[in-house]
């Protein structure tokens, strides 16, 4: 073969894994800073997660970041509950061909690794856990895709046992935007407590979707999407001749937030059926069709931000080196800044709670749209909002000094709707004794009561009332109420 040639192709093959080694370390550098600007981002949205103990190790294929995530202070020589702390170790892989498996800027495998303390069973699970079971795969334009795969498990202790199949999550996002989508499935999920404490609960049927757009806010404050939906939750508790035992079907939660104009609206819906039986031979009391939607309109986000970033300032952090302190001297300073702690908490408090005064001046309403439920064959409804209309603080002014500013601007409306039954219903609730035709009398005089008064209207078999509080009045069924 002409030397030329071959000269060539060795000088091409070293360009290419030149090339290659080079974007190795260009992925590499890359992923360093956004694995540290995202564990920034953390603490700080998180304060009462302290990572600790960080360590990083890094060649030019791979890299290993572990750290210590602690909830609650180091302990100390008077007894304190210890924290829980909770390893977390990333194996990385770069790209542009991390193991020459595919083409990406990175593979994370996540491992989790329990305290020595930890129930050995669940410990025992969480390291026999295969490698890949905590994916992600880092693309090249700040986009990742994170899979999950926990194996079906099982624990027993003198506590009782715990089974579940096995548990499955898909996501996917974006680095510079915080946008993220992520889907979740588990089947089933049992535990049973022994003892005293003789108590069961299953699960069966657990989907959860969530969509949400970061758009550079919170991490406590951002728009999307969520659902969760369980076919059968049961709850039993007691011994077998009291037993209490509660159920609910085909359970559905979902949220959705939206942002505009520094403005969050947003609305929560929970529909299901119910069922709750008291006694082992006892007829189930059963609520159909329960419905609850809930609604906020008009939350200014920057007042909202504020509040947060004070209030994370008022948790009980860990300051550095106040663990293990000995000596009377370190005992005396320290019991002498107690109070003056606990002060400066509360004043932050007061401030941050102060600050929400600022989401008055952007006509924010809360609302209950609908609580609402059948039984029977009879269906009841429920519902109200409360609400700021035109009102702002003047510089320099008080809450207090507001106030009769602030009930002019204040808006409450209620409405409720309940079957007539169910009235009628409540003076049996304590059985049939002697006093069960006392109590029936009683239910309809102070019925009759409420209907003079114009307190509630009837209409069929249904009784309804509706309540206005606007600009300091207040309207009953249509007319003012009487002194």
């Amino acid at each position: 073969m002409n030397k030329k040639v071959i000269g060539g192709s060795a000088v091409a093959v070293v360009v290419l894994v030149g090339g290659y080694l080079g974007a190795t370390a260009y992925v590499g550098q890359r992923f360093h800073q956004g694995y540290e600007a995202q564990v920034a981002k953390l603490q700080a949205g998180m304060p009462f997660l302290q990572i600790v103990d960080r360590k990083v190790e890094r060649s030019l294929f791979k890299a290993t970041y572990s750290a210590s995530i602690r909830v609650g202070c180091a302990a100390d020589d008077k007894g304190a509950q210890p924290p829980l702390v909770v390893g977390l170790t990333d194996q990385v892989r770069f790209g542009p061909l991390p193991g020459f498996s595919r083409v990406a800027a990175a593979v994370v495998d996540s491992r989790i690794e329990l305290p020595a303390n930890a129930p050995a069973d669940f410990k025992r699970y969480m390291d026999q856990l295969p490698p890949d079971a905590i994916r992600t795969v880092v693309g090249f334009g700040n986009d990742y895709r994170t899979a999950v795969r926990l194996p079906a498990g099982e624990l027993t202790g003198d506590w009782g046992k715990a089974g579940w199949a096995a548990f499955e999550m898909n996501g996917s996002g974006r680095f510079d935007n915080d946008d993220s989508r992520f889907d979740a499935t588990w089947p089933t999920f049992a535990l049973d407590l022994a003892g005293n404490r003789r108590a069961q609960v299953k699960l069966a049927g657990v989907r959860m979707q969530v969509d949400s757009r970061g758009a550079g806010t919170s991490l406590w404050l951002r728009p999307g999407t969520s659902k969760v939906e369980v076919e059968r939750l049961e709850v039993r508790a007691g011994s077998a001749d009291s037993q209490i035992a509660g159920q609910l079907t085909g359970l559905r939660y979902g949220t959705e937030v939206r942002i505009a104009e520094d403005l969050l609206d947003g609305k929560l819906t929970l529909a299901t059926d119910a069922s709750l039986q008291v006694g082992r031979d006892a007829k189930a009391y059963k609520l159909d069709q329960i419905e609850v939607v809930e609604s906020f309109k008009r939350l200014h986000v920057p007042t909202l931000q504020r509040f947060i970033a004070e209030s994370m300032k008022t948790y009980p952090g860990c300051e550095p080196g106040s663990a293990g302190k000995t000596g009377q001297a370190d005992a005396e300073k320290e019991e002498e800044n107690e109070e003056a702690k606990a002060a400066a908490a509360e004043a932050r408090a007061q401030q941050a709670i102060q600050g929400l005064t600022g989401l008055l001046a952007h006509n924010p309403e809360v609302a209950v749209e609908r609580i609402a439920f059948s039984h029977e064959g009879r269906r009841g409804e429920l519902s109200y909002s409360v609400g700021i209309k035109d009102f702002a603080l003047k510089d320099g002014e008080t809450l207090a000094a507001a106030r009769p500013r602030l009930t002019e601007a204040l808006t409450v409306k209620a409405r409720t709707s309940l079957p007539v039954a169910w009235i009628e219903q409540l003076s049996t609730l304590a059985g049939e004794g002697p006093n069960a035709q006392t109590r029936a009398m009683q239910a309809e005089m102070l019925l009759d009561m409420a209907l003079a008064k114009n307190y509630v209207v009837r209409s069929g078999d249904q009784l309804t009332s509706e309540l206005l509080f606007e600009r300091g009045n207040v309207v009953i069924n249509g007319k003012p109420l009487q002194p």
